[in-house]
């Protein structure tokens, strides 16, 4: 099967799925940077670069859900594409994290271990004293 064969799952398909507790897992493929935004409730986080060396944390009796940010990533196809050579039945969540947030759907809470520590960037302003004014 090649990358263009893996299908896809819509929001309402994956919730329906996570609600009636089918047997899936649903794995998401973003970098630590990005956990930040959440996660799908229940999901694994491995990202794409770890995946090769953590795929046994998946069971290959079940089907599996990649997701990334939104859209089917270019991320998000080659994870499905490893799984899929390793013999996994997989699907992308196109929607991705932030179509799941904004229709409020079941997500994960925030872990201090989630975040990265690289700090953000300066929202706008710089700390600096204010020069000409008074």
């Amino acid at each position: 099967m090649t990358m263009a064969a893996i299908k896809t799952i819509s929001k309402e398909e994956l919730s329906d799925a996570l609600e009636n507790g089918d047997p899936i897992q649903v794995v998401n493929v973003l970098t630590p940077s990005h956990y930040k935004l959440g996660s799908i409730e229940g999901s694994i986080k491995i990202p794409l670069e770890e995946l090769d060396a953590r795929i046994d944390e998946l069971d290959s009796n079940q089907d599996v859900v990649t997701y990334c940010t939104g859209g089917a990533s270019r991320v998000c196809r080659q994870a499905a594409d490893k799984l899929v050579k390793a013999g996994f039945s997989v699907r992308i969540y196109e929607g991705g994290i932030q179509e799941w947030k904004a229709a409020n759907l079941p997500m994960d809470l925030l872990d201090e271990d989630d975040l990265d520590d690289t700090p953000d960037a300066p929202s706008g302003l710089s700390g600096l004293p204010n020069s000409g004014r008074s």
